[in-house]
């Protein structure tokens, strides 16, 4: 693995069958706006920047289509900015029910949609190296004759790549994307068709102690983080929409001693901070500018576990008490 001067080879949270199922990373998660035709430009964009920045550590591929880890081609990549143009009700001929069920034939062929990549030694071994995208589409939900689509891109790089450049990286790929929010920093990479029962648990206990990590937990919780934040981050970016939104709350949404707020895109990016923070709960490390950004967009974060969807151990108490740790530790 060729990496970036002086920096330190990366090491898994947690190894199984003498293969590593975690790592802890940096990484950016991007909930997007409503896919629409003209969003198949922006993501062939950042098909490119991401193909730069780490195209040459991928090793592996992985669609929802075709069920199976396989060598990666570049090609692959295409499938992420093609969903855009199929969310349109097709044209088919016969009676309505036949119509119907064509139609529903095809949306469950699109929902839950995966194109994933990773750089792991083998097919079944996790990487600090990802990149995936992924879309849900609720029944029966449609605007005119086009499909909504609730989708998130994500990549990551190991936790000691150099922090500039992981800024400068994930600021040009917000720039080329609608955002609903994103959040960077350190979080978590696994690899779901490997170990996942054992990276899980490591996450529900590392997540609870090192407050600064994100668990990037998003299938199944799509429609709820359309409307709301996960969390907050190290970089935190709002959208358009829930920067209006903030602003109605009466939140300003100006730079403070803590937090810097600045333009990234169409969107808003509050960053907590030189560099991104742990945090360390049984230290009483609690990053301010993480409390401050959290304080922030308060209003738009989701405070209650609900129907949400964390895998592995977590009880509904411990994911709203992760959800709410910010609040909680420095109230």
């Amino acid at each position: 693995m060729n990496l970036p001067p002086n920096m330190e080879p990366p090491k898994p949270l947690e190894i199984q069958a003498g293969g590593p199922v975690l790592y802890s990373v940096l990484g950016a998660s991007f909930h997007l706006e409503l896919l629409e035709p003209a969003d198949e430009a922006r993501l062939e964009a950042v098909n490119e920047l991401v193909w730069d920045w780490i195209g040459s550590y991928l090793r592996w591929q992985f669609m929802s289509f075709g069920d199976v880890t396989e060598p990666i081609e570049r090609a692959t990549f295409d499938y992420i900015p093609a969903l855009t143009q199929r969310l349109e009700e097709p044209e088919v001929g016969g009676d309505e029910a036949w119509k119907a069920f064509t139609s529903q034939l095809g949306r469950k062929l699109l929902t839950d949609y995966e194109v994933s990549f990773h750089g792991g030694d083998e097919a079944i071994d996790a990487s600090p190296f990802t990149y995936e995208f992924w879309a849900e589409l609720p029944d029966d939900d449609r605007v005119g004759d086009r499909s909504r689509a609730f989708s998130t891109l994500r990549v990551t790089v190991p936790d000691s790549w150099p922090v500039a450049d992981f800024q400068e990286k994930v600021l040009a790929i917000a720039d080329k994307l609608r955002l609903r929010w994103g959040v960077a920093g350190y979080s978590y990479s696994y690899w779901i068709p490997g170990y996942t029962d054992e990276a899980f648990a490591k996450i529900v206990a590392h997540a609870r102690r090192f407050v600064g990590y994100d668990a990037p937990f998003y299938a199944r919780n799509m429609e709820a983080l359309h409307d709301h934040l996960r969390s907050v981050g190290w970089l935190t970016f709002l959208g358009e929409d829930f920067a209006a939104r903030l602003r109605t709350e009466g939140r300003a949404l100006e730079s403070s001693p803590l937090v810097e707020v600045a333009k990234a895109g169409s969107a808003l990016v509050l960053r907590a901070g030189n560099e991104p923070a742990r945090g360390d709960i049984n230290r009483l490390n609690i990053p301010p500018g993480y409390a401050a950004a959290d304080a922030m967009v308060r209003p738009l974060r989701l405070a209650e576990a609900g129907d949400l969807v964390f895998l592995g151990p977590w009880t509904e108490r411990a994911v709203t008490d992760w959800l709410r740790r910010f609040e909680q530790l420095t109230s």
